[in-house]
């Protein structure tokens, strides 16, 4: 039969252990409590777990719009995009559009279905012209496969003189401010994301 002192030290040694792993927790506790974890990020064992699109000891750094992971170098893919505008660069007319007012329009379609037809562009420099939709183009899906085509009126009939197939987001296009659509007329896009992050 075991002695009282035997039993004493057994029941003192799990009592112990009890109060290590509960200490332990405690502090694990303590460490989540005097840690200071910013943008409703959460703690873990006083490290801060940052939330997607911030980054730092305290998550106190925000990536930017299109960007998350440890060093926010890593591209979100958006919910949507809105189209705002299309500009062309140093475009050069034929003989029969080359006019003081430009004497062209610009659709743009998806697949076979006409999204938007452009009114004529507004003159913004020497060469340089924008079409800008009444109210931005919006809730486009990321990877939709777009065209534009541009038309040159000539005699009261519609000359098509340009193509321009493009996505307007990839998984690597770093969000340009413009997105080039056809490097030979420099045509391009004025966009934004919307993010729901």
């Amino acid at each position: 039969m075991p002695s009282f002192l035997s039993v004493f030290h057994s029941t003192f040694k799990v009592f112990a252990a009890f109060l290590v792993l509960f200490a332990l927790a405690s502090c694990a506790n303590d460490l989540c409590d005097t840690s200071f974890c910013l943008n409703d990020s959460d703690c873990n064992a006083g490290v801060c777990e940052c939330r997607t699109g911030y980054v730092g000891i305290h998550c106190e750094r925000y990536c930017g719009d299109g960007y998350w992971g440890s060093d926010c170098k890593t591209q979100v893919e958006p919910d949507t995009i809105a189209i705002h505008s299309i500009n062309m660069f140093n475009f050069k007319f034929d003989s029969c559009s080359a006019s003081v007012s430009p004497d062209f329009h610009l659709q743009l379609f998806n697949k076979d279905t006409l999204v938007y037809a452009f009114d004529a562009p507004v003159d913004i420099s020497n060469g340089t012209y924008r079409f800008e939709p009444d109210a931005p183009i919006k809730r486009i899906p990321p990877h939709t496969e777009y065209e534009l085509k541009l038309y040159s009126v000539c005699n009261a009939s519609d000359s098509l003189i340009l193509t321009a197939p493009f996505a307007l987001y990839t998984d690597d296009n770093k969000f340009p401010e413009l997105l080039e659509v056809d490097s030979t007329s420099a045509l391009s896009l004025s966009y934004t994301w919307n993010y729901a992050l």
